[in-house]
């Protein structure tokens, strides 16, 4: 981490893990970008003023990635969205995998940056990708706890016509939600502000009416910013989120990636009720050549055993070079919160994400 772009946490390098901290005001003062991990999403995320992001010039856009994207579960069917602004290009995807029949069906459009635009930030602002024939916008509205998303995607071949409007629930003040800024090796930088989100309204599929139930569907938002460094990008993720027998919003966010220069900034976390718990570091195993037989991330004080059991989802690739799954499934095992609590995970439906980019 380099002093002269990076603001560093007073307690960095004598505490083993970060805490959550009252959001600052802008993440970027005198061009240094303000890592550490925060009670709320920031409000003004000025990070074209950054030194890092300014270095780049008039004439060369900079190398920098937004999306926000969010997987939704339901009993009959797990859905996943994604608007991603990549300065140069745009992409926006809608999938959807119908749990009863195994019927999977993948909207994807690359396209134009003129055509999308990620919210700067989640308090006051909107989402959007208008193309012919497809649309998505989530209008941010945090100072109302709330995310509301209309999709109006028409029929493409075999590929049903999605529209419908739903409400994620976002209670700041209530549920932690994870807000991490933390480097990446080479001078790069990656902030997450993830959370697990109970879901209504209703989508159509085709001739077929989906309807969300707040008390049991869960959204669980992805919603990032990204520098990255070099040509090569890898990591692992599991993210999902239910109820459990108590009643209680359970959601686990579990991640390793390569270029992560030390334990302290893993953003592996379980939610429980209206708590965030920090999870210690964790080693995933999963066939990348045979990605349907399951995986399985844990860490070493045995606090942590998940395995992940997919059923469907997406893949993008050119191999051998570069790999992307993204597959939705069933989790089953157990995490340690920090109280001590051992919370069993008992089919909860989420996704899982292997990614070899120029990687081994």
């Amino acid at each position: 981490m380099d002093p002269a772009f990076f603001s560093i946490p007073s307690g960095y390098g004598r505490a083993p893990r970060v805490v959550p901290e009252a959001a600052p005001p802008a993440i970027v003062t005198d061009g240094l970008v303000r890592l550490g991990m925060f009670d709320a999403p920031v409000r003004d995320m000025n990070l074209t003023a950054s030194k890092l992001l300014s270095r780049s010039g008039r004439l060369i856009p900079p190398v920098f990635l937004e999306w926000v994207g969010a997987g939704i579960a339901h009993p009959g069917w797990y859905f996943g969205l994604i608007v991603v602004d990549a300065k140069l290009a745009s992409l926006a995807v809608l999938y959807g995998y119908n749990r009863k029949t195994g019927a999977y069906f993948s909207h994807d459009r690359p396209g134009l940056r003129s055509r999308v635009k990620v919210a700067g930030s989640t308090w006051n602002d909107v989402t959007r990708y208008e193309g012919r024939g497809f649309r998505i916008e989530i209008f941010h509205r945090l100072e109302e706890g709330r995310h509301d998303v209309r999709i109006d995607i028409a029929a493409s071949g075999k590929k049903p016509a999605v529209n419908g409007n739903l409400l994620w629930r976002e209670p700041l003040g209530r549920v932690q939600p994870l807000v991490l800024m933390s480097p990446i090796e080479g001078g790069g930088f990656i902030y997450n502000h993830k959370a697990q989100m109970p879901v209504e309204g209703e989508l159509k599929i085709g001739r077929e009416t989906v309807r969300f139930s707040p008390e049991r569907d869960i959204a669980n938002m992805d919603d990032l910013k990204l520098r990255p460094t070099g040509s090569s990008l890898a990591y692992r993720w599991f993210n999902f989120g239910g109820f459990d027998l108590k009643g209680r919003l359970i959601g686990v966010d579990l991640a390793h990636a390569d270029r992560k220069p030390d334990p302290y900034w893993a953003e592996n976390c379980l939610w429980a009720g209206e708590k965030l718990w920090l999870c210690d570091e964790v080693e995933f195993e999963v066939d990348r050549k045979n990605p349907m037989k399951p995986w399985r991330a844990s860490d070493r004080k045995g606090n942590i055993d998940i395995t992940f059991h997919p059923e469907g989802g997406k893949k993008v690739g050119l191999e051998p070079f570069a790999v992307y799954h993204q597959k939705c499934g069933r989790f089953r095992g157990k995490i340690t919160a920090g109280d001590g609590e051992v919370h069993e995970i008992r089919d909860y439906y989420g996704c899982a994400e292997l990614a070899n980019i120029f990687s081994r």
